[in-house]
């Protein structure tokens, strides 16, 4: 349905780096610690080290990237998240 009113899907990596969330926050917001994100044992790379908790920045970061080849975009992504169990949980 979104296609068909035009817009295009990103497909973005599942993993990134606290930092590139944090980016999105206001100044003088702190964002989450890294203990708050789904932590990779072997991860690829440090700026793919936990599994993202929100989809925006990375659909952002694919704005970002293309805003130089077209003066209007409309991007959407369907996809999973991330959130760590409580220590209660199994």
């Amino acid at each position: 349905m979104l296609v068909a009113l035009g817009l295009q899907e990103a497909i973005t990596h599942r993993m990134t780096a606290p930092e590139i969330e944090n980016r999105l926050l206001p100044r003088g917001v702190e964002g989450q610690p890294e203990s708050a994100y789904v932590r990779l044992v072997n991860a690829i790379s440090p700026e793919k080290r936990v599994l993202r908790r929100s989809l925006l920045a990375a659909v952002m970061n694919v704005v970002e990237r293309n805003s130089r080849l077209s003066p209007s975009l409309a991007f959407f992504e369907v996809g999973g998240v991330f959130l760590p169990a409580d220590a209660g949980e199994p």
